[in-house]
C-alpha cells in the first residue's frame, strides 16, 4: 500500500512535466532542415533566438555562444534526433543551473521567442521542458528510489510468501487430495452400506417372496401343467361346448350323457385334440360364479348346472323347458327387483319390452307357448345396427335405443313341448326339468330345515362365507399375478409387490384358516344332514313316480310346488322321536302313506292298484332289487335278446316257442338267480307243469322250491308268471 501511496504522488509530478515534454516532443517533430538553416543564415542573430541557442548550447554541453552554435550546434545533422532522444533524467547540475539564468528571464517563453524564429520557438520550448522536467524529476527520483527501494522488498516479500504460498498450495493440494481421498472413501463407504442395506432388505423380500409364493408355486405348478394340457385340448373342448350348448340342450341329462359320448368318440376319431372326458361346466364355467347360483337357488346337479352355463354362455336367448319352475325362481332370485316378468298374452308386451331394453333391465316372459309372437323376432335375432353413433333394434314400428346390458329370458311350463325348425334357430332350447340328484338335494333341505334348522341354518352361513372366501382368494390370486406380470426391473426392489404379496399372505393365510375351518364344519353338519337322505330320496322317488302317472292319464298332473307342500306337511305329521333311526323310519312311512293317500284321491279306482305298483318297484330299482333289464322284460318284452344259445324246448306242445323264449330272457335277465331257469324246468317238466297250471300260481310256491333255493325276488316270480301263465 505504501509503495502504491509514494507511486502514485510520483505519477502526478510526473503527469504536471509529461505534457510540456511532449509538447516540446511534437514541435521538434515539426522542425526541417530548413528551419535550421534559417537561424544558421543569422549573421547577427535576434537576442532571443541567440539565448534560445545558448541555452541549448548548455545543455548540450556546447559552449553558450554563437559561433557554437553556429558551426556545431546548427550543423549536427542529427540535431533534431539528439535533442529527442536527450536523457532528460541525468542532466548535470552545472548544465541546469546555468539552464536557469535562461528561463527565469521573463522574455525567454515560447511565445516571445517564436515571434522572432518559428525554429527557435521549438527549440525555447524543448529547453523549458528540459528545466521543467529537472525540477519534477528532482522531486520524483527520491520517490523512485524509494518505489524501487520498497518494491525491492515488495518483489522479496513475495518471493517468500510465493515461496510460502506454493508451500501452503502443496498442502492444500495434499489436503484436498487427502479430503477427495476421504470423500471418495465415504461415498464407497455410503455405497457399500446402502448396498448392504439393500441387500439386506432384498435378502427380506426374497424370504417373503419365497415364503408368499411356496405354497401357490406348487399349486400353480400343478395349474401350468394343467393349462399346457388344455390349451392342447381347447380346439377339441371349445368345439365340443359349442356342439352342447347349441344343441343338446333340449334332452335330459341321460340322453346328453350318450350325446356327449358319440361326439367324444367321434373327436378322437378324427384326431381333434380334446379332453378324455368333457364336461360343459368344466369347460365354460366359472366355479365362482356357479357357486353364487347355488345360492340363488340353481340346484346343484350336473345337469343344473349345465343349465346355468348354458343360460349364460350362449350368443341366443334362453327358452327354458321348466314345468316345475325351477329355472323360473332361480333367474327371478338371481336378478332380484330389477327384473321385469310378464306373460306373452299380456296386451302392453312391446310396452313392456321397450323400456326394458331402453335400459338395460333384465326381463322374464313366462309361460311360452309353441308359437312365438312374431314381434320378438328382432329381439329374438338380436337385430341390433348402429345409427348416428347410437345402438337401436326395431321393435314393432317403431326403433328403440339398444343398451348392451339388457338380458332376455323365456320359460315355459309345457313338459314336452314341440318347437318348429324357425323357433329353435332363434333361441337356445335349455331342458330344466327337475332332475332326480336335484330334487333330493331340495327335499334335504326342506327335512333338514325342519328336523335341525339350526344346523341347516348354520350350513347356509358356511356356504355363503365359503363363497365369499373363496372369491377373497381368487381375487388376491389374479392381484398377485397381475403384479408379478406389471413387474419391471429387479422384482426383489419392488417394494409395492412384496408389501402386496406379504399382506395377501396373512389374508390368504387367514382365509385358509378359515375356509377350512368352515369346510371342516360343513362335512360335519353335511353328514348329520346326509342322515336324512334317505327320506329326501323316498320323496324324490316318490315325485317321478307321480309325475309319470300323466302317461297314464292325462288328467294326473300334480305340481312340484304341491308335492312339496305336501312332503312338508307329511313330515309335520309323521311321530316325534329322540332316536335317529326311529325318527327315520316314522318319516319314510308318514311321507310314503299320506303321498299315496291324497295322490290316491285323485286316481281312478283302476289306476290305484297300478299306482301302488310302480311305487314299489320304482323304491326296489333305486334300491338295486331290480335291474333295467328285468324292468324292460316286463314292459317291452324279449326286444332284441340273442337267443342264439337258447337250450332246446323240452316239451313244444306245452311250451309254445314264445313261452320259451320268454323263459330263456328271463334266465339271461336275471342270470345271477336264475342261471340254471331252462335246465331246471327240462330236468322237472311235469313239476313246472303242474304249477303253470293250477288255479293260483302266483300264491302257490315254484316247483321244488326253485324260489327259495335260488332267493328268487318276488319280481323275477312275476316275470316267471307273465312268461309261463
Amino acid at each position: 500500500d505504501e509503495v502504491k501511496v509514494i507511486q502514485a504522488d510520483a505519477q502526478k509530478d510526473l503527469d504536471i512535466a509529461m505534457p510540456a515534454l511532449e509538447n516540446a516532443l511534437k514541435s521538434l517533430d515539426s522542425l526541417d532542415k530548413k528551419d535550421l538553416q534559417e537561424m544558421k543564415a543569422f549573421t547577427k542573430p535576434p537576442p532571443l533566438v541567440m539565448m534560445t541557442l545558448e541555452a541549448v548550447n548548455v545543455l548540450l554541453g556546447e559552449k553558450p555562444d554563437w559561433d557554437t552554435a553556429k558551426k556545431v550546434t546548427l550543423n549536427d545533422p542529427k540535431l533534431i534526433d539528439k535533442l529527442k532522444a536527450y536523457d532528460k533524467d541525468n542532466i548535470p547540475a552545472k548544465a541546469l543551473k546555468a539552464l536557469s539564468k535562461y528561463v527565469t528571464k521573463p522574455e525567454y517563453t515560447p511565445e516571445t521567442v517564436g515571434n522572432q524564429s518559428k525554429a527557435a520557438k521549438s527549440l525555447c520550448m524543448w529547453t523549458h521542458a528540459m528545466d521543467t522536467y529537472s525540477k519534477v524529476a528532482t522531486e520524483v527520483e527520491p520517490k523512485r528510489q524509494k518505489v524501487a527501494e520498497l518494491n525491492a522488498k515488495l518483489d522479496a516479500a513475495n518471493a517468500a510468501l510465493k515461496e510460502k504460498q506454493d508451500a501452503l498450495q502443496k498442502v492444500i493440494d495434499q489436503v484436498a487430495a487427502l479430503q477427495k481421498k476421504l470423500k471418495d472413501t465415504n461415498d464407497e463407504k455410503e455405497r457399500l452400506l446402502n448396498e448392504a442395506e439393500l441387500t439386506k432388505a432384498r435378502l427380506g423380500r426374497a424370504d417373503i417372496l419365497t415364503v408368499g409364493l411356496a405354497d401357490e408355486g406348487v399349486r400353480w405348478r400343478n395349474t401350468v401343467t394343467t393349462i399346457r394340457q388344455d390349451i392342447i385340448n381347447l380346439t377339441g373342448d371349445v368345439f365340443l361346448s359349442s356342439a352342447a350348448i347349441s344343441y343338446y340342450g333340449p334332452f335330459t341329462g341321460v340322453y346328453r350323457a350318450e350325446i356327449v359320448e358319440a361326439w367324444l368318440k367321434a373327436t378322437k376319431d378324427l384326431g381333434i385334440p380334446c379332453g378324455d372326458t368333457f364336461d360343459l361346466r368344466a369347460v365354460m364355467g366359472n366355479p365362482v360364479e356357479i357357486r353364487d347360483w347355488n345360492l340363488q337357488g340353481l340346484p346343484a346337479d350336473s345337469v343344473s348346472i349345465n343349465n346355468g352355463v348354458m343360460t349364460f354362455r350362449g350368443k341366443r336367448w334362453p327358452l327354458m323347458i321348466d314345468p316345475q319352475s325351477q329355472g323360473n325362481k332361480w333367474i327371478k332370485k338371481k336378478e332380484g327387483k330389477e327384473l321385469k316378468v310378464l306373460k306373452m298374452t299380456n296386451s302392453k308386451m312391446l310396452l313392456i319390452l321397450d323400456g326394458a331394453i331402453r335400459t338395460g333391465a333384465p326381463m322374464l316372459m313366462e309361460d311360452i307357448e309353441e308359437m312365438l309372437d312374431p314381434a320378438l323376432d328382432p329381439v329374438l335375432l338380436k337385430a341390433v345396427f348402429e345409427n348416428n353413433g347410437r345402438l337401436q333394434i326395431k321393435l314393432g314400428d317403431s326403433e328403440v335405443d339398444y343398451d348392451k346390458a339388457f338380458k332376455f329370458y323365456m320359460t315355459t311350463k309345457m313338459p314336452n313341448p314341440h318347437y318348429f325348425p324357425e323357433v329353435c334357430i332363434k333361441v337356445t332350447i335349455i331342458n330344466f326339468t327337475v332332475t332326480f340328484d336335484g330334487l333330493e338335494e331340495q327335499l334335504l333341505n326342506e327335512v333338514v330345515s325342519k328336523e335341525i334348522p339350526e344346523s341347516l341354518a348354520k350350513k347356509v352361513e358356511l356356504m355363503l362365507q365359503l363363497a365369499d372366501d373363496r372369491k377373497v382368494l381368487a381375487a388376491l390370486e389374479d392381484k398377485i399375478l397381475k403384479l408379478l406380470s406389471e413387474s419391471s426391473g429387479n422384482i426383489l426392489d419392488d417394494e409395492v409387490l412384496i408389501n402386496t404379496l406379504a399382506e395377501s399372505k396373512e389374508t390368504s393365510k387367514v382365509v385358509n384358516i378359515r375356509v377350512k375351518e368352515a369346510e371342516e364344519a360343513a362335512t360335519q353338519i353335511e353328514a348329520a344332514c346326509t342322515e336324512y337322505t334317505p327320506v329326501a330320496t323316498g320323496g324324490s322317488i316318490l315325485y317321478f313316480v307321480i309325475a309319470d302317472l300323466a302317461n297314464i292319464n292325462p288328467m294326473y298332473q300334480f305340481s312340484l310346488t304341491y308335492f312339496v307342500r305336501l312332503f312338508n306337511t307329511c313330515i309335520d305329521m309323521a311321530q316325534k322321536s329322540d332316536d335317529i333311526d326311529v325318527r327315520m323310519q316314522y318319516l319314510s312311512d308318514s311321507i310314503l302313506s299320506n303321498v299315496f293317500l291324497n295322490v290316491c284321491r285323485g286316481l281312478f279306482e283302476d289306476d290305484k292298484l297300478t299306482f301302488s305298483f310302480i311305487i314299489a318297484t320304482a323304491f326296489q330299482k333305486q334300491f338295486g332289487e331290480i335291474n333295467n333289464a328285468e324292468w324292460s322284460l316286463l314292459l317291452r318284452g324279449l326286444g332284441l335278446l340273442d337267443m342264439s344259445a337258447r337250450p332246446p324246448n323240452p316239451d313244444p306242445e306245452f311250451f309254445s316257442e314264445k313261452m320259451w323264449d320268454f323263459t330263456y330272457a328271463v334266465q339271461l335277465c336275471c342270470s345271477e338267480h336264475c342261471a340254471d331257469l331252462c335246465e331246471h324246468i327240462s330236468n322237472y317238466t311235469e313239476d313246472w307243469k303242474e304249477w303253470i297250471c293250477s288255479d293260483d300260481p302266483q300264491t302257490s310256491p315254484l316247483p321244488l322250491n326253485y324260489d327259495e333255493q335260488n332267493e328268487l325276488h318276488y319280481f323275477q316270480v312275476l316275470l316267471l308268471l307273465k312268461g309261463l301263465c
